[in-house]
């Protein structure tokens, strides 16, 4: 399930969510994540999914993707 959708730039979002973790086709419970898209030759792409232990991203992830431009 998404939970949020941050546009950090022009072509780049970062998306937040939950995902159902399965064991033999049952669910077993959830756990966060987090995806970069980068908008690329039209067409969005993840480049990025993190599954932290809370909703944040680390301190320097801004900077480390604050370069990233679609094209």
């Amino acid at each position: 399930t998404v939970d949020s959708v941050e546009f950090v730039s022009p072509g780049v979002a970062i998306e937040r969510g939950v995902s159902t973790v399965l064991a033999e086709g049952k669910p077993e419970g959830v756990i966060s994540y987090a995806a970069v898209h980068v908008k690329r030759n039209g067409k969005n792409n993840i480049i990025f999914k993190h599954y932290p232990s809370e909703k944040r991203f680390p301190t320097d992830f801004r900077r480390r993707i604050s370069g990233l431009r679609s094209t």
